[in-house]
């Protein structure tokens, strides 16, 4: 009840120009309530930050129904590259497919399921950045077998992991993977997205 007196008091205001930058799920229910009370039609206008358009891709239809005309900031990440075109490719098996449809109907009926989003993707390279840390050999006194990988794997210890973890430098599925001052590099590029029936261009 909350959210929607402060919309309607934002409504009845003067401003028609509104920046929404917080968390998904208080930006949907921000979207559906304003929605409700006709505050997206065209004399309003309503921007997202990279934070909330990123994650666009994992938003059920109901949602994105009510969010129409937004304009967003998103993350840019080239489609070109062989290790985005082979993460598509693998996506679009046949048979992951129907595994990946079978165990997302279950979870979320009625729903599409969906192509998999910035945040997937940023998620891929995480775990892509943990594999190349833990295939490395630690450089440890204790690991005097260094044929077997799996027991100078268990000498590492937490800290020795995110060292390497964060010494990480390769081409991700959304660009360059590496960190600055112990923070992931910020990406620098983005594009504008305006959503527009089921999706946003």
């Amino acid at each position: 009840h909350s959210l929607s007196k402060k919309l309607e008091h934002l409504k009845n205001g003067s401003c028609r120009v509104f920046i929404v930058h917080t968390s998904i799920t208080l930006a949907t229910k921000i979207f559906m309530e304003a929605n409700s009370i006709g505050m997206m039609d065209k004399d309003y206008v309503w921007i997202t930050t990279n934070a909330i358009t990123s994650q666009i891709d994992s938003l059920n239809e109901s949602i994105i129904s009510s969010m129409q005309g937004v304009l967003g900031v998103k993350s840019y990440f080239s489609t070109t590259p062989k290790s985005y075109k082979d993460f598509h490719f693998r996506f679009r098996n046949k048979d992951f497919r129907f595994r990946f449809r079978a165990m997302f109907h279950l979870q979320y009926p009625g729903e599409p399921a969906p192509e998999p989003g910035t945040s997937a993707m940023q998620a891929y390279d995480a775990a892509r950045a943990v594999a190349i840390a833990l295939m490395e050999k630690p450089n440890l006194k204790s690991c005097t077998n260094l044929t077997d990988d799996v027991a100078c794997m268990h000498e590492m210890n937490g800290q020795q992991l995110l060292g390497k973890i964060l010494q990480s430098n390769f081409e991700g599925l959304t660009g360059a993977f590496n960190f600055k001052e112990g923070k992931l590099a910020p990406i620098h590029i983005f594009r504008i997205v305006n959503v527009v029936g089921k999706s946003f261009r």
